[in-house]
């Protein structure tokens, strides 16, 4: 037994007609098609055929008119070199100026979960969408929604600017204390005896030497670099993480590396001798 689509053909007497349209969302120019179908079904007095009309998105062309046509026409000339008996109707831009007028402006977004919203609506509906857009997606926003965003969200908008240039003070302060304490840090002379002072970040079992209390400790000095060093002195037992220490040690090693956001400079040392400590309050 045929299958069902084995009785279906194209109707070759009636050509394939492209014509363009808005698409089913007008958001652009579509090429579409449409040509005759003639299908063949079993009844009781035989083989009928009735003539069906279909219509097929072909491909998309854009928001420009101009360039839409063109593209059309290109792609339909292709088609009748191939032998393909067709006609294309260029309808005209005064047809489609109802679509024209229904073509996203630049006030729609055109990406997440708001595609094809007005940015009114947004900032009417959800104004902490809004705002997150401006906050984290700014450069793919137009100026046309940014300006709505900062007219309408005044209040918001001067938070945000006002966050952020607090970042940047910190990120330039950040950028400042790291340069000056990498020269201060380039001034240490290997096997010298360096007196430092600051603050004790880390303490950490020394597990380099089994059987012993010998701890390794990490102090930010005032002058923005670390210093390192292992020991098992008693002096040292009362110091705990945020008290702030003068110590004396000669220095055995440096080292640069990148850590964090920034660079840390290192300042290794042996034969610590606490100088001065004071508590955290």
């Amino acid at each position: 037994m045929k299958k069902f689509k084995d009785y279906i053909q194209e109707d070759k007497k009636t050509p394939t007609f492209y014509y363009i349209s808005s698409g089913r969302r007008n958001a652009q120019y579509t090429l579409r098609m449409k040509y005759n179908e003639v299908v063949w079904f079993n009844t009781t007095g035989g083989p009928q055929s009735s003539l069906r009309e279909r219509d097929y998105h072909v491909k998309n062309l854009g928001r420009d008119y101009g360039k839409a046509i063109e593209k059309a026409k290109d792609y339909v000339k292709k088609l009748k070199v191939k032998g393909q008996n067709i006609q294309f109707q260029d309808v005209g831009q005064k047809e489609l100026n109802k679509y024209q007028e229904k073509l996203p402006s630049k006030s729609y977004i055109k990406f997440g979960k708001y595609a094809r919203t007005s940015i009114e609506e947004i900032v009417e509906k959800n104004p902490d969408y809004a705002m997150w857009l401006y906050k984290s997606l700014y450069n793919k926003l137009t100026p046309y929604q940014i300006k709505h965003i900062e007219t309408v969200l005044k209040k918001e908008v001067n938070q945000i600017k006002k966050e952020q240039r607090k970042a940047e003070q910190a990120k330039r302060e950040a950028e400042r204390k790291e340069k000056q304490a990498g020269e201060e840090w380039a001034k240490v002379e290997e096997n010298k005896v360096l007196r430092a002072k600051g603050t004790v970040v880390k303490i950490d079992y020394d597990d380099r030497f089994y059987g012993s209390s010998t701890y390794r400790y990490t102090i930010v000095t005032e002058k923005g670099y670390l210093v390192w060093f292992s020991t098992s002195k008693k002096a040292f037992n009362e110091v705990d993480r945020g008290d702030t220490v003068e110590v004396e040690i000669q220095v055995s090693g440096k080292k640069s590396s990148k850590y964090g956001p920034g660079m840390s400079y290192i300042v290794f040392g042996k034969r610590p001798k606490l100088i001065k400590h004071k508590k955290t309050s």
